[in-house]
C-alpha cells in the first residue's frame, strides 16, 4: 500500500479493511474496546454487519463515536440476520437507545442484549427499549446496567413492555 495523500483516503482504506475483516467467513465474535470510531468506520461497521457471519458483537469500554455514529451501527441490526448476542457497554446517549428500540421491533435474530446506561442519565432513556419488548418475539435475555434509580416512568415501561412479551426468559437490572 502507498501512503495516502489525504486523511479521507486513509479513512477509506481503514473503513474498507474493517468491512473486509468483519465479513471474514470464519469470524463469529468481535469485541471493540478502546476503539475510536469515525463516521466512515461507523458506516463500514454497519455495512459489514448486514452481510457478516458475526454472531456476537460487543462495544466495550472507552470506545468513542461521533455524533450519531453509534445509531448508524445499531440501525444495521435491523437488516442483520446473524447477530444473536449484542453488548453495548459504552456510555451511549438517548438517541442511541431509541434507535436500538426500533431495532428490537424489526430484528428477528437477536436473542441476548446487554446495555449500559450512562451514569446520571436517568433510567427514562431505557423506556423505549422496554416498550419495544411488547412486540419483540425473539429476545430471550436482557441485561441493563442502570446507575440511577428506576423511577416511575421506567417501571411503568418495564411493566407495559413485558405484559405481552412471551419470549423474554431472563431480565437483569
Amino acid at each position: 500500500l502507498h501512503e495516502p495523500e489525504t486523511e479521507d483516503q486513509d479513512t477509506f482504506v481503514t473503513a474498507k479493511s474493517l468491512t473486509d475483516l468483519l465479513r471474514t467467513p470464519a469470524l463469529r465474535s468481535v469485541v471493540f474496546a478502546d476503539f475510536s470510531f469515525t463516521n466512515a468506520l461507523c458506516r463500514a461497521t454497519a455495512n459489514a454487519l448486514v452481510g457478516s457471519p458475526v454472531t456476537d458483537i460487543t462495544f466495550e469500554r472507552n470506545c468513542s463515536f461521533p455524533d450519531g455514529g453509534a445509531a448508524i451501527i445499531a440501525n444495521a441490526l435491523k437488516r442483520n440476520a446473524s447477530v444473536t448476542n449484542a453488548k453495548f457497554l459504552h456510555n451511549f446517549d438517548e438517541p442511541f437507545f431509541n434507535n436500538l428500540a426500533a431495532v428490537l421491533l424489526c430484528n428477528s435474530t437477536l436473542q441476548n442484549l446487554e446495555v449500559k446506561l450512562r451514569e446520571g442519565a436517568g433510567g427514562t432513556w431505557l423506556s423505549s427499549i422496554f416498550l419495544s419488548l411488547n412486540m419483540n418475539t425473539t429476545l430471550k435475555s436482557l441485561s441493563v446496567r442502570i446507575f440511577d434509580k428506576l423511577g416511575d416512568k421506567l417501571c411503568a415501561a418495564i411493566k407495559n413492555g413485558l405484559a405481552k412479551n412471551s419470549t423474554l426468559e431472563k431480565l437483569s437490572l
